[in-house]
């Protein structure tokens, strides 16, 4: 018999399992993509050399609360994955109603 007859039998398991580790892999890789994004982003507003977090925060606006309610969300989709140090802002902050942010200054 030879691979190239017409008649071969695939084992359709072993497919099965081939997709399986393929659809691993790809969820792997979400995860760890969305934690680079997520730690560039947490680095780009508490640790700028170009600006303070509350000069980042203002120029969102209304839109800053936003930032952290999808910061939360995102943290707590990859705690799912397991081996994830949750990211704790390091200054107090306030969301005000209309949606702005204040940092509390220690």
């Amino acid at each position: 018999m030879s691979i190239l007859d017409d008649n071969v039998i695939i084992d359709h398991d072993l497919e099965v399992q081939q997709q399986k580790q393929l659809i691993v892999a790809w969820i792997k890789g979400l995860y760890a993509e969305m934690q680079n994004r997520h730690q560039t982003i947490w680095d780009l507003l508490w640790n700028s050399d170009k600006a303070t977090p509350q000069e980042i925060l203002n120029a969102f606006g209304a839109d800053a609360a936003q930032l952290f309610i999808t910061s939360a969300k995102i943290q707590e989709l990859l705690s799912m994955g397991g081996n994830y140090n949750v990211l704790i802002p390091p200054k107090e902050y306030i969301i005000s109603e209309d949606g702005t942010v204040i940092i509390k200054e220690n």
